[in-house]
């Protein structure tokens, strides 16, 4: 990889020259953008996302079923909207109490 000033001409840059380039480009990438924070390293560890403290049950309740097979699809929707509403309510993520 040459730099503009080398594409121009037609002889190759000698050793000393491409090094010199390389020791500019290194010192340039260590040193952050000027105004903004370096960022950080890519596998630095992350906390994680804390779980509300005071969740209430959110929503109404669905509509009984009363056996009907017409309204079963209905009740079905019904049902998975409230328990997605409250997934995060304690006992809500476990259909077995």
């Amino acid at each position: 990889m040459y730099c503009k000033a080398y594409n121009e001409r037609s002889e190759e840059p000698s050793q000393e020259e491409v090094e010199e380039l390389l020791e500019e480009e290194e010192e340039v990438e260590q040193d952050p953008p000027s105004g903004r924070a370096p960022a950080p390293p890519a596998n630095a560890p992350q906390q994680p996302a804390q779980p509300p403290q005071d969740v209430k049950m959110m929503g109404a309740l669905p509509t009984i079923f009363a056996g009907n097979r017409k309204q079963a699809d209905d009740f079905i929707e019904q049902l998975k909207g409230y328990i997605r509403l409250n997934r995060l309510v304690p006992g809500m993520n476990s259909y077995i109490q």
